[in-house]
C-alpha cells in the first residue's frame, strides 16, 4: 500500500500519481529537520534584503557546501533535511528538497521538477512512473508567474543559466499533487574557464 496515493496496488496510472509519489515523501523530509534548517538559512541570509539575491544566495549554498553524492535515478525519497544538514552530503533530489525547503523558510514560492535528462535516452510521455527521470530540479516561480529553472547539483552553471542535460529537457513540473509534463527551456551555460595554450612548432613538423 501506499500513504503517498492512499490505496494498494497500480501505483502510477498518469503523470498525478507519479507527481504525487514524489511530493508526498520530498516534502514529508523538507518537514523532518525544518528547526535546523531554519537556523542554518537565517545564517546564510544575514544581510541579505533582495528577494533575488536570496534566491542566488541559497542556490550557491546548497550547491557548494554540501557534499554532491553522484546518482543518476528518480526514486522519490529523500533523507530528512535535518540529517542532510548533519552530514553535509546529498544526492541529485535531496539537493532539490534542501534548496525548495530552504527556498519556502524565505517565503519564495518554488516547486518540483522530475528531469529526463537529454543524457537518457529518448522519454515516452505514455510510460507512467519515475524510471525515466534522472535527477530533480527546483522551479522559483518569478513575478511575472515564470520560472527560474534551478539545478542545484551543477556549481559550474551561472544563475539563470542550465547545465546541457537540463537544456530543452522533458520534465514533469509538481504543482499541488499534480503532474505537468514541460519542456525545460533551451538555455545553455556558458563557461566561465578561460585556456592560454602555447605551441612550439618543431623543424620536424611536430610541436610541443
Amino acid at each position: 500500500s501506499s500513504d503517498a496515493l492512499g490505496r494498494q496496488g497500480r501505483f502510477f496510472v498518469d503523470w498525478s500519481s507519479s507527481a504525487k509519489w514524489a511530493e508526498y515523501y520530498y516534502e514529508k523530509a523538507m518537514k523532518e529537520g525544518e528547526p535546523a534548517l531554519r537556523q542554518a538559512v537565517n545564517g546564510w541570509l544575514e544581510g541579505v534584503t533582495d528577494p533575488q539575491e536570496k534566491t542566488k544566495t541559497i542556490l550557491r549554498r546548497v550547491r557548494d557546501d554540501f557534499r554532491y553524492v553522484p546518482w543518476d535515478y528518480v526514486v522519490g525519497s529523500s533523507r530528512p533535511v535535518g540529517k542532510l544538514l548533519e552530514e553535509m552530503s546529498a544526492d541529485n533530489e535531496e539537493k532539490a528538497v534542501l534548496l525548495r525547503a530552504a527556498l519556502a523558510l524565505a517565503g519564495a514560492k518554488s516547486y518540483f521538477a522530475l528531469v529526463a535528462g537529454r543524457d537518457a535516452g529518448i522519454f515516452n510521455p505514455g510510460f507512467f512512473g519515475l524510471s525515466q527521470f534522472t535527477h530533480t530540479v527546483v522551479a522559483a516561480l518569478k513575478a511575472d508567474g515564470s520560472y527560474e529553472w534551478l539545478d542545484p547539483t551543477v556549481p559550474y552553471a551561472p544563475y539563470g543559466f542550465m547545465p546541457w542535460r537540463d537544456s530543452g529537457a522533458k520534465a514533469l513540473l509538481i504543482k499541488e499533487g499534480e503532474g505537468l509534463l514541460v519542456d525545460l527551456p533551451v538555455k545553455n551555460e556558458t563557461s566561465r574557464r578561460r585556456y592560454e595554450i602555447t605551441v612550439k612548432l618543431k623543424e620536424e613538423g611536430r610541436a610541443d
